[in-house]
């Protein structure tokens, strides 16, 4: 098994602000995969963008946006519970 971390710095937003990272930990079962998958990984990795605060804004209207139309959450499950396939244990995210 084989495991890589990634952490980004979050661009400074509005004064004050604590500095904020995000983490991507990235998990394969083999080694050897990493070469297979290491250019897809770059590529997403480069991709991650943050909106850029408004300095012309108040800081009290810098709040986050919601989208137009509310997307469904996933359903909850229970620990042991299995996918429909009844392959794999679920888990919150599908």
């Amino acid at each position: 098994m084989a495991e890589m971390q990634v952490h980004l710095p979050v661009p400074e937003g509005v004064e004050g602000q604590e500095q904020c990272v995000v983490s991507f930990n990235l998990t394969t079962p083999r080694e050897g995969h990493w070469d297979a998958y290491c250019s897809d990984i770059v590529v997403l990795l480069n991709s991650v963008t943050f909106d850029e605060p408004d300095p012309t804004l108040p800081e009290a209207n810098l709040q986050p946006t919601s989208p137009s139309s509310p997307a469904s959450s996933p359903s909850e499950s229970s620990p042991g519970e299995t996918h429909a396939d009844g392959k794999a244990p679920a888990t919150p995210f599908g």
